[in-house]
This record gives C-alpha cells, sequence and structure tokens, in this order.
C-alpha cells in the first residue's frame, strides 16, 4: 500500500502546532519546501530563529532526525514529516 503523502500545508501547521505547545506561542512565518527527487519527498523546514533551537531539541528528543548542527532548515524525508505531523497532532 502507497504511504500517506505529506502537503506543504499539513507539515506547516504540524510545525506551528508543536512550537506553540513547546514554546507557548504560536509562529506565523514557518516555511516549508517540497523537493521531489524522483522516488523520493524531501521536506525543508525552517523554524522563526527566536524558536528554533527549542524546537529542534524538542524534535530530537522524540524522533530519529537529525538536527541541523548551524541551525537552518530540518531536512525531512516523507516518513520523518509524517513522524513530526504525528507528533504536532498529539501535542494539543
Amino acid at each position: 500500500m502507497d504511504q500517506p503523502v505529506v502537503s506543504r500545508s499539513a507539515l506547516r501547521l504540524a510545525m506551528t502546532l508543536l512550537i506553540e505547545a513547546v514554546a507557548g506561542t504560536a509562529a506565523t512565518d514557518v516555511r516549508i519546501a517540497r523537493m521531489d527527487l524522483g522516488n523520493e519527498m524531501l521536506y525543508a523546514a525552517l523554524v522563526p530563529i527566536e524558536y528554533r533551537a527549542e524546537i529542534h531539541h524538542y524534535l530530537a528528543e522524540r524522533t530519529d532526525l537529525s538536527m541541523p548542527l548551524d541551525g537552518c532548515a530540518l531536512i525531512l524525508n516523507s516518513d520523518q514529516a509524517l513522524k513530526v505531523m504525528s507528533l504536532a497532532y498529539g501535542a494539543k
């Protein structure tokens, strides 16, 4: 069976919900880019700098994501994006 497709808007909402749950405030400028590599879809999630360290730390404790050392965008494959979305929808 095919894996569910992650949309940019669904992942953006998930990241926004996580920021709200972790930092206690809503971020309105989370950016998501999607890159189609043919056999794999990758997502780049750029969190506003004021929440970046906190949300990266939160995700590192709860997922197998590799956190960017320089604080840049998180690069997620489809499975990782689904894990982030599951975390977010459970955080409410």
